[in-house]
């Protein structure tokens, strides 16, 4: 149960910095933006890892980096797409990308579903390639632009 909240915990906050994320990226340049998220993500993680059993071992720390690096790679991409396109779009697309990798690789790896796990995740592949394909944002000034 502990995992189910952890995701949770991770989806919301997530959400929140895509979003607030996204805005800021609308007013200001991504650089000044990103240290910003970057360094709030750091020092979240920072505070949580005593409480959730965090290990520092060599191998940990080595895959932390990597992870870390490409997801900061990545955020600078979704950033830029929420500050460019509509986030009605732009969010849903991403949100695929994200759980369809991590979904892969165990599946890959082994990992097998339930029936009703099966049918979560087909229904929320489903329901996030509908929420995106809406391409209008009325209140994007890109996409008031090019409906006009």
């Amino acid at each position: 149960m502990s995992a189910i909240l952890l995701a949770f915990a991770c989806a919301f906050s997530y959400g929140f910095g895509d979003y607030f994320g996204g805005l800021a990226t609308r007013k200001s340049p991504l650089l000044k933006v990103l240290p910003i998220t970057v360094g709030t993500g750091l020092i979240s993680l920072l505070i949580a890892a005593p409480f959730l059993g965090a290990q520092f071992s060599k191998q940990a720390v080595i895959s932390g980096l990597f992870a870390g690096t490409c997801g900061i790679v990545g955020y600078i991409f979704v950033l830029k797409s929420l500050g460019l396109g509509p986030m009605g779009a732009v969010a849903p697309i991403t949100a695929l990308v994200a759980a369809f990798i991590p979904f892969s690789v165990g599946l890959f790896r082994g990992e097998r579903l339930t029936l009703t796990g099966s049918i979560g995740a087909l229904i929320a592949m489903a329901s996030i390639v509908l929420v995106s394909r809406s391409t209008i944002d009325a209140t994007h000034p890109l996409s008031k632009a090019a409906a006009l």
